[in-house]
């Protein structure tokens, strides 16, 4: 802020010189030491001083303290900018941090990505979980009924067929054969599969049915198979309602 190009040449401030003359010297020292170190005559210098300096050199302005000086000065490209490289305060760029600056955000804008498309799968897995829970809850009910207390429907149909034997032909036969009777309970709402049991190479079911026409019209159905024999089995009434028991077997 010194120098032939500025305001002033010599800044007096609490017994310290800053100067910067014509010759191109600049530099700081003590006051009293100032004549000898500029080389050149007082008079011939622009000086500020502060304070009790004026009184030691008559010719020196007076300002009111060196701060408030400098913070009036105007500041074009030629005044060094001591708050540069190293020395830059923090949020500045410096040199070589453009790169990591924007290597930083980057990364933070992956990490955000990511983070987002593992939140939309998780939420598309939770909801293809409901619809899928929904849809076996909603099979259950058509098997068992919606008196049946329903905790965990996988295992409970997984232990009703557990009960058919170990055997996987035994199983296979089970299954085929409530497979053909399937189609004939769901297409009469009103009946309803309470339970079943396979013993000896014969289907037993039990069910629940409105009236004891539309039990004796399940059993006429599975009569038209000809590879079956039907048998009644004991058929009792709760109200109105008839749970009637059918025995089936593939004939020999």
């Amino acid at each position: 802020m010194l120098g032939p190009s500025r305001p002033a040449d010599v800044l007096l401030d609490a017994g310290h010189a800053s100067f910067a003359t014509i010759a191109g010297l600049g530099g700081g020292c003590e006051a009293d030491l100032l004549p000898m170190i500029a080389g050149q005559p007082l008079e011939s210098l622009r000086i500020l001083a502060t304070g009790a300096e004026v009184s030691d050199i008559g010719h020196a302005d007076r300002i009111d303290t060196a701060l408030r000086w400098v913070s009036l000065q105007a500041i074009d490209d030629s005044v060094i900018d001591l708050l540069q490289g190293r020395f830059a305060p923090a949020g500045r760029d410096q040199a070589g941090g453009g790169w990591w600056s924007a290597a930083a955000k980057v990364v933070v804008a992956a990490v955000m990505v990511q983070t987002l498309a593992l939140a939309i799968e998780v939420y598309s897995t939770r909801s293809n979980e409901q619809a899928l829970a929904a849809e076996l809850e909603g099979q259950f009910r058509q098997v068992f009924g919606e008196r049946e207390r329903m905790v965990d429907p996988a295992f409970q149909i997984k232990s009703e067929f557990a009960r058919l034997g170990s055997s996987g032909a035994t199983r296979a036969e089970a299954l085929a054969l409530l497979k053909g009777l399937a189609p004939m309970l769901t297409a009469d709402s009103r009946l309803v599969l309470q339970g079943f049991v396979y013993a000896d190479g014969a289907l037993e079911v039990a069910v629940r049915a409105p009236d004891a026409t539309r039990f004796e019209g399940l059993r006429e159905q599975v009569m038209l198979d000809p590879t079956l024999n039907v048998e009644i089995g004991s058929t009792s009434y709760e109200g109105k309602e008839v749970i009637g028991r059918i025995r089936i077997r593939r004939k020999a």
